[in-house]
């Protein structure tokens, strides 16, 4: 059923940081929060202490104490996981709470050789989850584009701020039309080399305006890989 468990409660419910500070309150305040949770870890009771201490993070970021006691939960259920996603997960949050979020996202060269056997057409959904909307607003670009080296044909456009993609032969008056071998794609898409300057130089072949391709290409943004999972 995705995201959605069925019971309207959890369709549009409060964001973390704001549904926590509710809770945090309703509790009688944090240090009280906390001292129940303290209690559950002592009896055992690892799921009921995340679950208190989970709100007492997002409502007071800076309470080390909660971070910690929370990391040692996480560890206890670690330690008590049978599968290995599941201790993985539990203590990623743990080293988290202590050590804050990666310093550097994860390098996607190591994975290249992998990358070059992934369907292209997964390559485009993930361009249509990082375009800017915002800075999309009122853009109307369409783009052709050509992997020389496995024949495949896409025609890309924007439109209403969304990102759409279909197999199909190269569009009749479309602002430009790329044509490239999926390798430099991937390197394009995954930050091996600079979109702009690949664009702009002798390794692949544009039809029809430079500027229009450079100006989509500039609308999608790379997710950094250090944003916080565990902590608001």
């Amino acid at each position: 059923m995705g995201f959605y468990d069925g019971n309207p409660a959890n369709l549009n419910p409060l964001p973390p940081e704001e549904s926590a500070r509710r809770y945090v309150k309703l509790a009688g305040g944090a240090d009280k929060a906390v001292a129940e949770a303290q209690d559950a870890f002592d009896r055992g009771d690892y799921r009921w202490s995340a679950e208190l201490l989970n709100h007492v993070v997002f409502a007071e970021p800076g309470h080390k104490y909660a971070a910690e006691l929370l990391a040692r939960t996480y560890e206890q259920m670690g330690y008590m996981a049978e599968a290995a996603t599941w201790r993985n997960s539990y203590l990623a949050a743990a080293f988290e709470l202590r050590n804050g979020p990666p310093k550097k996202g994860m390098d996607r060269s190591s994975v290249f050789d992998m990358l070059m056997q992934t369907p292209t057409e997964y390559f485009l959904s993930a361009m249509a989850a990082a375009l800017d909307g915002p800075a999309a607003e009122g853009k109307n670009l369409r783009i052709n584009l050509v992997i020389s080296d496995t024949g495949e044909s896409y025609v890309l456009w924007i439109e209403n701020a969304v990102l759409h993609h279909r197999k199909a032969a190269p569009a009749a008056g479309a602002d430009a039309t790329l044509t490239l071998s999926k390798k430099l794609f991937i390197k394009i898409l995954t930050g091996g080399a600079a979109a702009k300057d690949a664009l702009l130089g002798d390794e692949l072949q544009i039809a029809g305006s430079r500027i229009d391709l450079v100006r989509f290409f500039m609308l999608l943004v790379k997710a950094p890989g250090t944003f916080p999972i565990v902590k608001p």
